[in-house]
């Protein structure tokens, strides 16, 4: 039962958000995955080069690769995954966009790439607001995305969306990476801006929180007092 009903709300969510086209113009195909990279590979690289990465599943040895194969083996429906192309009336591929659930409530916007020709025009921005229609519609708490730290562009667009910076890491396959959150739940924003500083401790957060948040208060009065 509740299989069908997953297929349900991931079916009428696609529907929902990417029926429409992107700025009246641009259409959405939905996509296997060889496709979507065979198609990039061969027709959209001069569009958006991949910087220096590896292939982890290549450096993997025959033994890892089996293992990791049965313990991903799947026991239960698969998670979400999108891929995208978008293309004109004539049916000019102008976008690319791939996304998929990186875990329980969270989804990944892993790659995003527009065609040189139609960049400036609202289309990265668009797709950006498609995929956080689509991902509060199922129910995700945030959205993830990782870009080279010179990638301004695609920073500055994301950081108008509200999207976070959460971190840098040092990854063996991609390089050096900014990783960006987008919050759907407010009460998880604001236990994120608390942990950099910003005091909006809500009484959800009071409530769903462990340890010293209420000797943390009494302290605080405390001190107001003696002063």
């Amino acid at each position: 039962m509740k299989s069908n009903q997953r297929a349900e709300l991931i079916k009428n969510a696609r529907e929902k958000t990417f029926t429409q086209p992107i700025l009246e113009k641009y259409y959405f195909e939905s996509v296997p995955i060889d496709k979507f990279w065979n198609f990039y590979g061969t027709d959209f690289y001069v569009h958006s080069p991949l910087d220096l990465f590896f292939e982890e599943e290549k450096l993997r040895s025959d033994y890892e690769s089996e293992k990791l194969e049965l313990l991903n083996a799947p026991s239960v429906p698969s998670f979400i995954e999108d891929n995208f192309l978008l293309s004109n009336r004539d049916g000019t591929v102008i976008a690319m966009m791939r996304g998929w659930q990186k875990n329980f409530d969270t989804y990944y916007m892993q790659f995003t790439a527009v065609h040189k020709d139609y960049r400036k025009g609202g289309i990265y921005s668009s797709l950006i607001d498609r995929v956080l229609e689509y991902t509060k519609l199922l129910g995700f708490s945030r959205v993830l995305s990782c870009h080279a730290p010179y990638n301004n562009a695609v920073l500055i667009a994301k950081l108008k969306k509200d999207f976070k910076i959460i971190g840098m890491d040092i990854d063996a396959a991609l390089g050096t990476n900014i990783w960006l959150c987008y919050f759907h739940n407010e009460d998880l924003k604001k236990a994120f801006e608390f942990r950099c500083g910003k005091i909006t401790f809500s009484e959800k957060l009071f409530t769903s929180s462990l340890g010293t948040a209420e000797s943390l208060g009494q302290v605080i009065n405390k001190s107001k007092i003696s002063s």
